[in-house]
């Protein structure tokens, strides 16, 4: 990014804030319609190597958590294109289409995150996915399994973030423009929410739906744009984040913008015609299968 556009993003930030303010709430609590706010988001100096506006590690001031060394888990069916895995209870399957493998890490909580803004984190198994259909994205593919109990307990915020979950999940509604589900919590926004839809796994049930996060303005493109799966086993006991890099044809692939003022006094009406163009599309268009990441969700088993 040029520092010519670096000086247009923090020159338009107070701007684009604004526009954010019909679906980006920074303050805490709940907004008008019961959904539970994002934490505050910080804005801060963006990496030279990061899509300008995007979440980065850097973005906060919290040490790196610990983690054990990755484990491969791999099983894979000879006589088939499925994959499969199974570590510490939690098992799913997945077609060659959407990854060659996974790994996993244990994660162990960081009680000392409550004053960052992601705030505290739980104990986290993480099934990190390689060979992935997708090279090259801001997102890495995973799905992080952690106590419901414990992340409530340590982090306020995430109780109004299970809650929220636990009541859409038995409306099967959600309200339009609301901020959907999703944990752990990032140092950014939700733009938007599109292809709502829900599904149950083997011991629970979830909401599936494509988004993107962002600190400030920012296109929406084939690099951030994401898959998530947010559900919760049918004992309340355990959580299920499940993140996936997806492409669409009708994307760009970065968020590169020529009249960055320009967009960024247009950036409430660009996220509306991308959500619509986005429910518009057919789960098969998508870079991977949007259906053969349902159907992957679907093989969960979680510490039954």
């Amino acid at each position: 990014m040029t520092k010519k556009h670096t000086t247009i993003i923090f020159a338009i930030l107070t701007i684009t804030v604004s526009t954010l303010a019909c679906s980006i709430n920074f303050g805490d609590g709940t907004d008008q319609g019961g959904q539970p706010t994002q934490p505050p988001v910080v804005i801060t100096h963006i990496a030279p190597d990061s899509p300008a506006g995007q979440p980065t590690e850097e973005a906060t001031d919290q040490p790196p958590r610990p983690t054990e060394t990755p484990t491969p888990t791999l099983e894979p069916t000879p006589t088939s294109s499925l994959h499969s895995a199974n570590y510490k209870g939690i098992s799913f399957s997945f077609d060659d289409a959407v990854a060659g493998g996974v790994m996993t890490e244990d994660i162990p909580a960081f009680p000392e995150g409550a004053g960052s803004p992601t705030g505290a984190l739980p104990e986290i198994t993480r099934f990190n996915f390689i060979s992935y259909a997708l090279q090259g994205t801001f997102h890495e593919p995973n799905i992080q399994v952690f106590s419901v109990s414990e992340y409530e307990t340590m982090n306020e915020y995430a109780k109004q973030v299970t809650d929220q979950l636990r009541n859409i999940l038995v409306t099967r509604q959600t309200q339009v423009g609301s901020v959907l589900p999703l944990l752990p919590t990032w140092n950014a926004a939700q733009f938007f929410a599109a292809q709502i839809h829900f599904l149950d796994f083997q011991n629970g049930s979830g909401v599936a739906y494509l988004s993107m996060y962002g600190q400030a303005a920012w296109p929406v493109n084939n690099e951030s744009i994401f898959y998530t799966f947010q559900g919760i086993t049918s004992d309340g006991a355990w959580y299920i984040s499940a993140i996936f890099p997806v492409s669409h044809p009708l994307l760009p692939e970065t968020g590169e913008v020529d009249d960055f003022e320009t967009f960024a006094n247009n950036f409430e009406q660009h996220i509306e015609d991308m959500n619509r163009m986005l429910n518009e599309q057919d789960p098969s268009s998508f870079t991977p299968d949007l259906l053969l990441l349902d159907t992957l969700v679907e093989t969960l088993s979680v510490k039954e």
